[in-house]
């Protein structure tokens, strides 16, 4: 086997056209003003990390007219932030890839 070269896939980058346009996720997005739920969905695959990934969201949230997360004190949105709002996402199976 040569291991001397890497064979890579290649992808080519095209604008998507109206027909690849993907629908609406399921449910909108979480945000201040619209929490997830405090009990997991049907749909959730794994319900009992449903309430591990909602106590970190919430955790990272600010409080009321603050501008800085009540946990890690980083500008709101933070970084831990997106990473568990990414995780409730995925467990309702909403798309979380910009492209």
């Amino acid at each position: 086997m040569d291991r001397t070269r890497w064979h890579l896939p290649v992808y080519h980058a095209h604008a998507p056209e109206p027909e690849d346009t993907p629908p609406d996720p399921p449910h909108p997005p979480f945000d201040l003003a619209n929490r997830p739920p405090a009990t997991p969905p049907p749909t959730a695959p794994h319900p009992q990390l449903w309430t591990i990934q909602l106590h970190w969201w919430n955790r990272h949230t600010p409080h009321p007219n603050e501008r800085h997360c009540h946990f890690c004190r980083q500008l709101w949105p933070c970084a831990s932030w997106f990473h568990w709002d990414d995780l409730l996402r995925r467990s309702l199976g909403c798309d979380t890839d910009p492209s």
